[in-house]
């Protein structure tokens, strides 16, 4: 510890540096002042290209920034159309949605005037069912009636062969029967 100096010691200059010269000190002083009084344009030279550097580059992104007002105001014209189209739109969805609407109900009640017209048909078509069973029962010959047809036929030939032209009269069941069938057909 004892072979370095103390700290708060002055520093001692080294006995080999010369002094400086009286002349070199103010050439560096004079050398000084010119470089100060040279530094100052120098400086100004440069704060110039750098605001015209940054005039340009303002002008530019006003270019750009003109260039994207027009693309928000072409954007913002056809979103105005796109939303007066799309009222359009809904205007006439809900047009076909009410004449849909209407439609499904002529269906609805022309199915049930269909239904009623079929189950009239039905109900028509059993009565003349009814009809020409009862008409069928009663056009059964019975037995008894049978050998009366048949003596009847025998008789009736020979008649019949005697009597071509006359028109031949049909019997009250045959009669009945063609009634029923003219009145159906008239009711169709």
């Amino acid at each position: 510890m004892t072979d370095q100096p103390p700290q708060d010691a002055p520093e001692q200059p080294d006995e080999n540096a010369s002094p400086p010269k009286p002349g070199r000190i103010a050439l560096l002083k004079k050398a000084a002042h010119y470089a100060l009084l040279g530094f100052a344009p120098v400086i100004a030279i440069i704060a110039l290209v750098f605001a015209v550097m940054a005039f340009s580059a303002n002008r530019s992104i006003q270019a750009q920034a003109s260039a994207a007002i027009a693309k928000l105001d072409a954007a913002s014209a056809a979103l105005k159309a796109s939303k007066t189209e799309a009222s359009a739109l809904k205007a006439e969805l809900s047009t076909i949605k009410a004449e849909l609407s209407e439609l499904k109900a002529a269906v609805a009640s022309q199915k049930i005037k269909q239904e009623e017209e079929f189950k009239k048909l039905g109900a028509l078509t059993e009565k003349i069912a009814q009809d020409v069973s009862r008409l069928e029962a009663k056009a059964k010959p019975s037995p008894a009636q049978k050998g009366q047809s048949k003596q009847s036929s025998s008789a009736s030939g020979a008649a019949s062969s005697a009597n071509l032209g006359a028109p031949k009269q049909l019997s009250p069941q045959t009669q009945a029967i063609k009634e029923a069938i003219q009145k159906f057909n008239q009711k169709r």
